[in-house]
């Protein structure tokens, strides 16, 4: 906005991208950067944002009316997963996968598949699980000797995957 302190820029994105491009912006206020070149960086950046998510239910795709309820409960029984990206600033089906595990593959299959380095790169990877479950400990560790940064993202996900099964496990158990 001319005049202002205030520049309004479209992420294009949603959810943690923006946030990601949120903390550049912030990152180059910090040291020093004009607000013309900083907006000139995110609306550069903005354009090399890579989005992939996978969805973990079919319920809310229902409830929304993007997906009809024979088609929700078909894709429950067959354990799809939609794996979303974003263009245009519009979220959009990429693929399905059935099961998670196939579907986390299918990402990093997909990234290696375009030639995407993730090395050096911010690698943002938001996980919403249910509120019973939000203790659980995520290890971020460090990568392993023959490990690249994609292999790490992998293995960090399937972890996460297996504590849950893990946790779901113990619930029936003990309950």
């Amino acid at each position: 906005m001319p005049g202002s302190d205030i520049n309004v820029i479209d992420t294009m994105g949603v959810s943690l991208g923006a946030g990601l491009l949120a903390i550049k912006a912030a990152r180059l206020a910090e040291e020093g950067f004009e607000a013309e070149e900083i907006v000139k960086q995110i609306e550069a950046s903005k354009k090399k944002m890579k989005y992939m998510f996978i969805l973990n239910t079919l319920k809310y795709l229902q409830k929304g009316g993007r997906l009809s309820l024979p088609a929700s409960v078909i894709g429950s029984i067959l354990s799809i997963k939609p794996i979303l990206t974003v263009v245009n600033g519009k979220l959009e089906l990429l693929e399905k996968s059935r099961g998670m595990k196939k579907a986390i593959f299918s990402v990093m299959n997909r990234i290696k598949e375009n030639g995407w380095s993730l090395n050096g790169k911010t690698v943002g990877i938001n996980h919403i699980t249910n509120l019973e479950s939000r203790d659980i400990p995520v290890s971020y560790t460090h990568l392993r000797a023959h490990e690249t940064v994609l292999d790490l993202v992998c293995r960090l996900l399937l972890e996460k995957k297996k504590r849950q099964k893990e946790m779901a496990l113990q619930a029936v158990i003990t309950h």
